[in-house]
């Protein structure tokens, strides 16, 4: 989770679905038993990660930092599984920390799925660009409900029944009905 702090809630105009998407992607981590990491840019300034993720987060620690790549802060990069290679990035702004973050990552040699409904910036143009940017870097494009489901693999695992109120609080949220999130299971 890349720097989804409250100072961009009125800055970015789909920042309220991404912190509610970005504090989902958390909720299944957690349940699935899937390392999380999240950083703050310069906290000091820009202040805590929103509370949709605050509350996700509990207590995994946020590493603060003043990169714009989280690669490069030392703290950031000791939190990353060595063994796991692929990794799996929200947050904003998606020009900046995002991009920067993705393209230090995909250097490093990890397979990065880039959430393309829960990273935004203050002007859309610049998410665009930076989206197009991290994709022709080798970045794969994903959505949220898509990594639960890849993450779930299959409605046989006992989880599943564990994340499924997640998904349809999710879907509930984007204004999708009840019976698109039970199709699967």
């Amino acid at each position: 989770m890349i720097d989804v702090q409250e100072a961009f809630r009125g800055r970015i105009e789909t920042f309220g679905a991404i912190a509610r998407r970005c504090g989902f992607l958390i909720d299944v981590c957690r349940v699935l038993d899937v390392p999380v990491v999240a950083c703050e840019q310069n906290p000091s300034r820009l202040g805590p990660s929103a509370p949709e993720v605050a509350a996700a987060l509990r207590s995994i620690p946020r590493t603060p930092k003043m990169s714009f790549d989280a690669t490069f802060e030392p703290a950031f990069a000791e939190r990353l599984d060595a063994g796991r290679m692929q990794l799996v990035v929200a947050g904003v702004e998606a020009h900046v920390c995002v991009l920067q973050t993705v393209l230090g990552l995909l250097e490093r040699g990890c397979d990065v799925f880039l959430v393309l409904d829960a990273v935004g910036s203050q002007r859309s143009g610049d998410a665009a660009a930076a989206t197009r940017r991290a994709l022709d870097a080798g970045a794969i494009a994903t959505t949220t409900e898509a990594v639960a489901f890849e993450l779930l693999a299959t409605a046989d695992d006992p989880r599943f029944r564990d994340v499924l109120p997640a998904i349809t609080a999710q879907l509930a949220a984007d204004g999708v009905g009840r019976d698109a999130a039970t199709t699967s299971g």
